[in-house]
C-alpha cells in the first residue's frame, strides 16, 4: 500500500511584526492511523536524515499493526541529502 510520506516545508508568517519563518514537518496517513507530525532539521542532512530512519520511523511504525506494515513502500522523494 504506497503511503504519501514526503517532507513538506510549510511557510509560518505574521504580517504584525513582518518576518516569515520556514520548517520541515514530517507525517504520514496510513490508513486508520497518523504517523507524526515529527520536525525535521531546518537543513536536512545525510546524518539527520538516517536518524529520523532508523529511529523517528521506527518509533512510529512501532505502534501500528503488522498487518497494516506489511507491504507498505516507502518513497523517499524531494528530499536533498548535503
Amino acid at each position: 500500500m504506497p503511503v504519501d510520506i514526503r517532507p513538506a516545508v510549510l511557510p509560518m508568517s505574521t504580517s504584525s511584526v513582518g518576518w516569515m519563518a520556514y520548517f520541515n514537518a514530517w507525517t504520514s496517513i496510513l490508513g486508520d492511523y497518523l504517523l507524526g507530525p515529527y520536525l525535521m532539521p531546518e537543513r536536512l542532512s545525510r546524518q539527520s536524515y538516517l536518524v529520523f530512519l532508523n529511529e523517528v520511523l521506527t518509533e512510529f511504525l512501532d505502534d501500528i499493526p503488522l498487518a497494516a506494515i506489511q507491504g507498505l513502500c516507502f518513497q523517499h522523494d524531494g528530499c536533498s541529502c548535503t
